[in-house]
């Protein structure tokens, strides 16, 4: 069968339009092609995704600066440090892994051989920028340790200290810590002091250190020995009724000592 001459032109040009076509498409080809190795894209399942954000979110970024909680007499019982530490860790972090929090325990984390010797303090905090210092239940000789301390940082009380019912030497600690609570001692029948080494934990406590970060925190400088004394320890220990240490020897009212009623 011949073509005539109007059905060859129609057959040449849908032949050009197909040619023009695959000429396009073989362009647009080349236009995506990437040289050099594979990209491998790592696709999680919807169950490996639903499990990481289920992890825990990190709160604290990392620091040098440290914040110390000598954990002493009374307040060294191993359950209640860890509770107190993984709370802390949650919302400071590990010193040991460049957070804020720092927890000392005496006698274990001061042992050399046979003795335990807390003026030995300085030695844990080196290379750290000290925040403040918090003293549960001080043992004998801690003063010596934080007024070592304060002599490294060239002899400026540079951070604070709040001791809570030390078993230290009175007045070193009220010369070394800007403010001290006490206990108020108990007589028995006969009015001899009860041993304040026997007497129940302070259940405030916790609330007591958590406060007492924030406040650690919020300070430049050590909490002044001043009127507003009372009314700064009035914060950090919340509804406890406190007063001022009198000597009873003196009647003399001590300007940073102060009783837990």
């Amino acid at each position: 069968m011949k073509l005539t001459y109007s059905w060859k032109f129609r057959y040449t040009a849908l032949a050009c339009v197909c040619c023009l076509f695959l000429s396009c498409a073989a362009k647009k080809t080349d236009a995506v092609v990437v040289s050099g190795a594979p990209v491998v894209l790592t696709v999680k399942s919807a169950e490996q995704d639903a499990a990481d954000l289920k992890l825990p979110t990190q709160t604290w970024h990392a620091s040098d600066d440290c914040i110390c909680i000598l954990y002493g007499y009374g307040y060294n019982d191993p359950d209640f440090v860890r509770k107190m530490s993984e709370e802390l860790y949650k919302t400071y972090g590990a010193a040991e892994n460049g957070g804020l929090i720092m927890p000392l325990v005496f006698p274990d984390s001061f042992k050399h051989g046979t003795k335990s010797v807390a003026a030995e303090l300085p030695l844990y905090l080196d290379k750290k920028n000290v925040r403040g210092i918090i003293l549960l239940g001080a043992p004998e000789n801690t003063n010596y340790g934080v007024a070592h301390l304060q002599d490294m940082y060239d002899r400026r009380h540079s951070f604070p200290v709040f001791s809570f019912f030390s078993q230290d030497d009175v007045l070193g600690m009220e010369g070394t810590a800007d403010f001290v609570l006490d206990k108020a001692q108990e007589a028995d029948i006969d009015g001899a002091v009860t041993d304040e080494s026997g007497q129940l934990f302070v259940k405030e406590v916790p609330d007591m250190i958590r406060r007492s970060i924030k406040y650690m925190l919020s300070l430049n400088a050590p909490l002044a020995k001043d009127k507003d004394l009372y009314t700064h320890l009035k914060n950090i220990v919340g509804k406890v009724s406190v007063s001022h240490y009198v000597d009873p020897e003196s009647g003399l009212q001590s300007v940073n000592h102060f009783v837990m009623n």
